[in-house]
């Protein structure tokens, strides 16, 4: 009966955990875009104050969006338009470490490609079936105690 139940609890167990490391991740990854538009957010909001109360910030606007120039300034061209790009943070996920228990056990396990054998669908199916039916056998062989004790 342990064999069949060692083989058919990470059956279920490992893709659930394989999912919730998954969804753990995309929750990872989209508190990353609402960080990187929060900072969009906060810079264009301190450009806001300083176009309506920096009137140096107003000038070099004109000058650029509307190429308002003085007539008396003598005007430069530059053949390369540089502009300075802000970097956006790459997103790096953290990773999603299982149980201290886990985690514990894992040294007396043998070194194998538990993903294959228990996510993948089709070993997956195999693997299953064949816990299910050690699980029956050893039920049915199993001997059974009679209720009045006789």
């Amino acid at each position: 009966m342990f064999m069949g139940l060692a083989t058919f609890a990470p059956c279920i167990l490992l893709p659930e955990w394989r999912e919730f490391q998954a969804l753990k991740v995309a929750q990872q990854r989209e508190e990353h875009r609402l960080w990187e538009m929060e900072s969009a957010l906060d810079r264009e909001r301190k450009s806001l104050v300083a176009i309506q109360t920096d009137p140096a910030v107003v000038a070099r606007l004109a000058r650029r969006d509307l190429r308002y120039h003085d007539p008396t300034e003598t005007r430069v061209r530059v053949p390369s338009a540089l502009r300075a790009t802000e970097s956006a943070s790459p997103f790096v996920p953290h990773p999603v470490n299982p149980p201290a228990w886990v985690t514990a056990g894992e040294r007396y396990l043998p070194q194998l490609n538990y993903d294959g054998v228990f996510c993948d669908e089709e070993t997956r199916r195999v693997v299953m079936g064949m816990s299910l039916a050690l699980l029956a056998l050893s039920m049915s062989l199993s001997p059974r105690r009679d209720p009045d004790g006789l």
